[in-house]
């Protein structure tokens, strides 16, 4: 009948079983009666959806679509087909499937051969249990994100089972503590239970059993939370990483409160590459720090440490350095000798200089100044010719940039929001635009002479509000005021581009 096929899809009518229209004899009136069809096979039809109306088989108890081109499992599957027991979707290009179909009364379900049959996401939804058919039907999971849900237990996400997890996302959650059955994850390699509410009793408890059993971890991110201090038994994580020949690469323990670090619990600690302090209550770094000659990333922003020691410059591997927002006014010359030093940040160290050796640094590109008590900068500044992106905002003091800058040929991005400089003239190399300078963020009143020196191949931001903290000012969604050019953008609250997260 037309009809039907055409309300179906032909396709599905095709295929669909039982077909009844002439319920009560062949000469009575036809009808399709979709209701009466229990088994569709639409295997390697070349399918690309699931139309809305196959929700008209109210007693469909059988759906196979294996071998099609099926990106999405839509919600209806789950919520609208109660008698669905058997759904056969395997090698199609699912990416993503729908939470109420893992949680519906289906009895079995294939996913095999597609995207999400390793890698699943469920972030967002408001969950406090796993899907009912999750651990049951991807036993193969790789890559699971329970992220912003509302679990309080690891227990209540179901994914103990999940023996094949590399890549496991807890994070924005309700959860206390990690417990020892995660230890069954041997291959866990990644471990974010950031933004909970894990404390230090909650990790003693579980900790050393965690670590023992996950031989393959290579990051774990416990930032956020309320740890007040690191227990004693995350020693163990480097015993735990030379078993498994992986060791333990990034630890990310910022915004946790962190007010002391015990030695012991760093002692065997020895290629760390990432480390983040960031926004704790740390009076110093560690010493055991020092001795890790792998780390390419520390951060200690946002802590109390007055002072910098010289054991710094046995970090001859470090590529960032965030000293930000510590009572730190003098800044210790061994840095000098970071050779690799890539970016830098000394925002709000209530520095009144800048030290002169910063123009030793040969591979800097991103250096942060911001919000000291600056009123000039060193001529040696200009040395630094890799620099890209130079932040000089909220420095009402500073009124001038040093003519040295003509020789930083690869700036692209001058940031004197905020502050006094109002002449930029320094920039121009032989009296021309610098090649590469594609941004400049400025106060208004600089607006037209800097069009005038640098024409319209560079873009303009003005910020009508200033920012706080490392927050910068958005200027993605603004739009140019009435009577500027299109390259001028007057910023909006909101954040931006920082040193952090990247």
């Amino acid at each position: 009948m037309p009809e039907c096929s055409d309300t179906l899809g032909s396709e599905w009518w095709k295929e669909a079983f039982p077909k009844i229209v002439f319920e009560k004899g062949y000469f009575s009136a036809t009808k399709c009666h979709f209701g009466a069809i229990t088994e569709i096979d639409v295997s390697k039809k070349g399918i690309t959806e699931v139309p809305h109306s196959v929700t008209l088989m109210t007693n469909l108890r059988t759906l196979r679509m294996q071998g099609n081109r099926v990106t999405l499992l839509p919600e209806f599957l789950g919520n609208r087909m109660p008698k669905l027991k058997t759904l056969e979707a395997s090698d199609n290009r699912i990416d993503h499937v729908h939470h109420s179909i893992l949680d519906s009364n289906i009895e079995k379900l294939s996913l095999k051969g597609n995207p999400v049959y390793s890698r699943l996401s469920l972030a967002g939804l408001n969950l406090t249990k796993a899907p009912r058919l999750m651990r049951r039907d991807l036993p193969q999971l790789t890559h699971l994100n329970l992220s912003h849900n509302r679990f309080s237990s690891i227990e209540a996400m179901d994914t103990l089972g999940l023996l094949q997890l590399q890549v496991l996302d807890i994070s924005h959650n309700r959860v206390t503590e990690l417990p020892e059955s995660l230890s069954r994850l041997r291959l866990l390699q990644r471990l974010n239970a950031s933004h909970n509410r894990l404390t230090s009793r909650g990790l003693l408890s579980s900790a050393l059993p965690l670590l023992e059993g996950v031989v393959s971890l290579k990051m774990i991110d416990i930032s956020h939370n309320l740890l007040t201090q690191l227990t004693p038994v995350l020693n163990r994580f480097p015993e735990v990483s030379r078993v498994g020949g992986n060791p333990l690469q990034s630890i990310n323990w910022a915004f946790s409160r962190i007010r002391v670090v015990r030695e012991d619990i760093l002692e065997q600690l020895s290629c760390v590459t990432t480390v983040d302090f960031y926004g704790n209550q740390l009076t110093s770094i560690p010493n055991k720090i020092w001795d890790w000659s792998c780390i390419t990333h520390l951060d200690i922003g946002f802590n109390h440490i007055p002072s910098i020691p010289d054991d710094i410059m046995r970090l001859q591997n470090l590529k960032l350095l965030n000293l930000g927002w510590n009572p730190m006014p003098i800044i210790n010359p061994k840095l000098a000798e970071l050779k690799n030093l890539e970016r830098l940040a000394m925002m709000n160290l209530t520095m009144t200089e800048v030290p002169k050796w910063i123009g030793m640094l040969p591979k800097v590109f991103e250096l942060y100044l911001d919000e000291n008590y600056l009123t000039s900068l060193p001529k040696e500044l200009g040395n630094v010719t890799t620099l890209k992106e130079l932040y000089l905002t909220r420095m009402p003091g500073l009124r001038t940039i040093p003519s040295s800058f003509s020789q930083l040929k690869n700036i692209t991005f001058l940031d004197v929001s905020d502050s006094g400089v109002s002449d930029l003239r320094p920039l121009l190399q032989d009296g021309k635009r610098p090649s590469q300078l594609t941004r400049l963020s400025m106060r208004r009143e600089v607006l037209e002479s800097a069009i005038a020196l640098f024409g319209n191949k560079t873009t303009y931001y003005i910020k009508e509000k200033p920012c706080r903290g490392y927050v910068r000012c958005n200027c993605n969604s603004a739009t140019a005021e009435t009577g500027h050019p299109s390259y001028v953008h007057y910023c909006r609250s909101g954040i931006g581009a920082s040193l952090r997260g990247v």
